[in-house]
């Protein structure tokens, strides 16, 4: 459950504890536009390193065409093998938003595995942007050490994050995101199964989120925590994605909320295209609608 008196999100990455601030007066989470802001530019930014990293493993399809044609002041160390964000701040700027990050990136050089730290700003224009704007990078030019001994997230920690942010984006209601994450090619053949209450339905993205909306009301979907392939057992291509998800809304002026937990089956193909073969999805919580009516 997100507390609304909280500025401070800690959904944007597991195990790291990477905070998200909306400190700028426009842009809190209980602006409407807020989750929808939030999580298409966390898909771009979590899309855009997934493209920096060098691993044919993974497959990633640039959300923004050619990374070269985004105006980037600064540059990265060539053969990138791993990157961890360890701060982010999402703020209001005059024209857009900004998406600031802090954190480190392990590079191939001479044979050798070096670190330094990162430091970029991403600026977006609009409060729910379609494209990366402009970049500047003025990550540290001087390594540190070799490395200090850990190894940060591949390619694939970004190749699901991408997508995660944005399913939420589109769950926010951010249509363009759907693109992003070819919905059209699995929009009616996915098996989509809602469980809540004594509710068990299932059918396709459209049946199941219009119950949904129903059962919830209408408000904002925030990422709590994503596991991928905790079983280590699927192909490199194919796998199980689990999230849990925090909604915070209402339902006929009455406030709801619910903790959403999302099993994802997927494949994705050698260009970097997602296909959903199965979602469950679970509410944790029940919906406290019932109980605020008997206590008002």
């Amino acid at each position: 459950m997100k507390l609304k008196c909280s500025y401070f999100l800690s959904y944007l990455a597991i195990g790291l504890s990477l905070l998200v601030s909306a400190q700028a007066k426009t842009l809190t989470p209980e602006t409407p536009t807020y989750a929808k802001s939030l999580n298409t530019t966390a898909a771009l930014v979590m899309n855009w390193y997934g493209t920096q990293i060098e691993d044919t493993r993974y497959p990633i399809k640039p959300l923004f065409g050619d990374k070269h044609n985004i105006q980037k002041d600064g540059t990265y160390p060539e053969n990138i093998k791993g990157i961890s964000l360890n701060k982010a701040d999402l703020v209001s700027t005059k024209n857009g938003v900004q998406f600031s990050v802090e954190g480190q990136l392990q590079f191939n050089k001479n044979g050798g595995i070096y670190q330094q730290s990162l430091n970029d700003k991403f600026q977006f224009a609009g409060e729910i942007p379609s494209e990366i704007a402009q970049l500047t990078s003025t990550s540290s030019t001087d390594v540190i050490g070799i490395t200090d001994g850990s190894k940060l997230n591949d390619k694939s920690y970004y190749q699901s994050r991408g997508f995660t942010y944005a399913w939420l984006a589109y769950l926010n209601g951010v249509r363009q995101a759907g693109k992003w994450i070819n919905l059209t090619n699995w929009k009616e053949t996915i098996n989509y199964q809602l469980s809540s209450a004594d509710l068990n339905i299932n059918g396709s993205v459209d049946t199941i989120l219009s119950q949904q909306q129903k059962i919830l009301g209408t408000g904002q979907y925030l990422l709590r925590e994503i596991k991928v392939n905790p079983d280590d057992k699927n192909p490199l291509h194919q796998g199980v994605m689990i999230i849990s998800i925090d909604f915070n809304g209402e339902q006929d002026g009455i406030p709801t909320v619910a903790n959403i937990q999302q099993t994802i089956e997927y494949k994705i193909d050698d260009k970097g295209n997602w296909t959903i073969i199965r979602i469950t999805e679970k509410h944790l919580l029940p919906n406290p609608q019932p109980w605020q009516k008997i206590l008002c």
